[in-house]
């Protein structure tokens, strides 16, 4: 019936409404609307089951002097092109997102601190091993991007929010050491192990 495709015809665009109200445009995977959702899920099966999660922050290093020498397109390539291979680098219910600016988040279900660890690694060397070359005819060689990685493992006295500033804190950590590496929470001062 009329009526019966016309239901059908909105719920598809409802689900169409949905999908891009949890993507993020530039880069076409998760954003941190997605990520919010996802994270406060987890949370609250860690709470039910006591199952960990961990959570990776990452950065890609010195982005604004790269956005002011090549210019706004190539560096929204660079974004689209970090975002995939993150997406490559994950595998099974593993999520990445698009946190904001040129940070990324990425969410490991039922992965502890060890294994969070590994995968912040890999991604970082993934991407830092990947030579970036722009154009057609006139090749430009863009050289290597770096990403600065976060980890933080879910404790019983996190909230999300608790959680989501030590990967911060442990990203900022990266930061300072000299960016392209990887460093987890119990690397932080007063921290125990």
């Amino acid at each position: 019936s009329l009526m019966k495709d016309e239901v059908c015809i909105l719920k598809h665009s409802m689900e169409e409404l949905n999908v891009t109200a949890y993507t993020d445009q530039l880069t076409t995977i998760p954003n941190r609307r997605a990520f919010d959702k996802a994270i406060k899920g987890l949370f609250s099966e860690y709470q039910r089951e006591r199952r960990y999660f961990s959570l990776l922050f990452m950065d890609i290093d010195h982005f604004k002097s790269f956005n002011d020498t090549h210019g706004h397109a190539v560096g929204d390539k660079v974004l689209s092109f970090i975002a995939s291979l993150l997406k490559k680098g994950i595998k099974g219910d593993d999520m990445v997102a698009r946190y904001g600016g040129e940070e990324f988040v990425v969410l490991l279900p039922a992965t502890q601190y060890e294994g969070a660890l590994t995968v912040g690694q890999q991604l970082c060397d993934r991407v830092a091993k990947k030579n970036l070359v722009m154009g057609g005819e006139d090749k430009v060689t863009l050289g290597n991007v770096h990403i600065s990685v976060g980890v933080a493992t879910i404790s019983q006295e996190d909230d999300v929010m608790s959680l989501v500033a030590r990967a911060d804190q442990a990203l900022y950590t990266a930061k300072e050491q000299g960016r392209n590496r990887v460093v987890g929470e119990r690397a932080l001062l007063g921290c125990s192990a």
